[in-house]
């Protein structure tokens, strides 16, 4: 599935493009549900008034994935194009690790603008059975609704690529 669907998308490119690209798709697409769970942190954040917290887990994934591309794109590490390319991928996949969990420990730790004490995520209690089946079935309603606008935004980008 993973090749057809790549194959397809990338299909006006050159073999040895598409076997590079395929190399950080995976990678890519494989975070993609961590990513989320990155930005939604990131919202908490700013729902709590630490819109300069989330202002710097912003630009520390950004300096972290900088330094992965410049890494291996380093004349030094002597990399073909698609070791290079796995390379970026394995190290997009550490970033975006190091991301999430320096995320939660930020949201854990660090108190909502005026508030005294952490929201306490560690210390929260059990949500009724009702409720907890509730928020399980709007966030999954949330997260189709979510794939398939994603979902349509890809599809328009691939055929106004092909258009031209």
């Amino acid at each position: 599935l993973r090749d057809a669907l790549f194959d397809k998308t990338f299909a006006r490119q050159s073999k040895d493009t598409t076997a590079m690209a395929l190399e950080v798709f995976v990678c890519r697409a494989a975070c993609a549900p961590l990513v989320c769970a990155v930005a939604a942190l990131r919202g908490v954040l700013g729902g709590c008034g630490r819109v300069g917290a989330a202002t710097m887990l912003s630009a520390l994934g950004a300096a972290l994935e900088t330094a992965v591309v410049a890494s291996a794109t380093s004349a030094r590490l002597h990399l073909d194009g698609a070791a290079m390319m796995r390379w970026i991928g394995v190290g997009y996949v550490i970033v975006v690790i190091v991301q999430f969990l320096v995320s939660v420990c930020v949201v854990a730790t660090l108190p909502p603008r005026g508030a005294s004490e952490p929201l306490g995520v560690w210390r929260a209690r059990m949500l009724p059975r009702k409720d907890a089946f509730d928020f399980m079935s709007d966030g999954a309603s949330m997260v189709v609704r979510s794939t398939l606008l994603q979902a349509s935004f890809f599809i328009a980008v691939v055929i106004a690529s092909r258009s031209f």
